[in-house]
């Protein structure tokens, strides 16, 4: 890739591109998995609407699961295992079915 290319990329697509060349082989879901178990909160920590989600994991609606960190999803993407598909539950007879948001 041109230098100048790499300019071009905004900071967003940057850590995404820096997570993929350390492991090329990662999915969406595994990215998705990847900025979950390494997002930081704890300098926000301090602003309004943080809660535990059903996982476990620190949520806010404003802040999403915190502060991005490349360097330990680059340090954590090393050693990962990739994650299994998404599986949708649906719920219901043939004529009426709930689906059950994800």
């Amino acid at each position: 890739m041109k230098v100048s290319e790499k300019r071009q990329l905004s900071k967003r697509t940057n850590k995404k591109l820096v997570v993929r060349l350390f492991s090329p082989n990662l999915t969406w879901r595994d990215m998705q998995h990847l900025i979950t178990w390494t997002a930081e909160y704890s300098s926000l920590k301090n602003n309004a609407g943080w809660r535990k989600n059903g996982a476990g994991f620190w949520v806010n609606n404003a802040f999403g699961f915190g502060i991005l960190n490349a360097k330990s999803m680059v340090e954590v993407s090393q050693n990962w295992v990739t994650v299994p598909e998404k599986y949708q539950c649906v719920v219901g007879t043939e004529a009426s079915q709930i689906n059950f948001p994800q």
